[in-house]
């Protein structure tokens, strides 16, 4: 009986490991999961961001004026960037993909993460976020 119990809970534990987890899915049903990367790339330097959401509400969500961009801070300074799918719907189960750049200034800290605008507020601020360093050709 000891191995049934201990294969369970090992099963479980590959299972809780490898699903989603609250802190990626937003409290609007929104999860963006590992999809979502920041780097820093090109001449001159810009950093280009991408994530995926998926509708985990259980209903069609409309994103507001303001869509879904990226938000982005430069050394504390609001900086948001990309802005898209404005007014849009997101059907239940549906899946969006969001890829944009913003040219960054060389050694500036920024601080990125997935932003939208839903009824009349934003998802989460900083809810799954990265810091990258400007410097030509890579990220820090």
């Amino acid at each position: 009986m000891k191995t049934v119990w201990t294969a369970l809970i090992s099963a479980l534990a590959v299972f809780a490991a490898s699903g989603p987890s609250a802190a990626d899915t937003s409290g609007d049903g929104i999860q963006v999961g590992n999809s979502f990367s920041a780097r820093i790339g090109g001449t001159p330097p810009r950093i280009d961001i991408r994530f995926v959401y998926k509708n985990l509400s259980g209903h069609t969500l409309t994103f507001g004026p303001n869509g879904v961009f990226a938000g982005c801070r430069k050394d504390g300074v609001l900086c948001d960037f990309g802005h898209t799918a404005r007014n849009q719907p997101l059907a239940e189960g549906g899946a969006f993909r969001f890829q944009a750049s913003l040219p960054c200034v060389e050694g500036a800290e920024y601080n990125v993460w997935p932003a939208y605008h839903l009824d009349g507020h934003y998802g989460p601020y900083r809810w799954v976020d990265k810091t990258v360093v400007c410097r030509s050709g890579r990220s820090r």
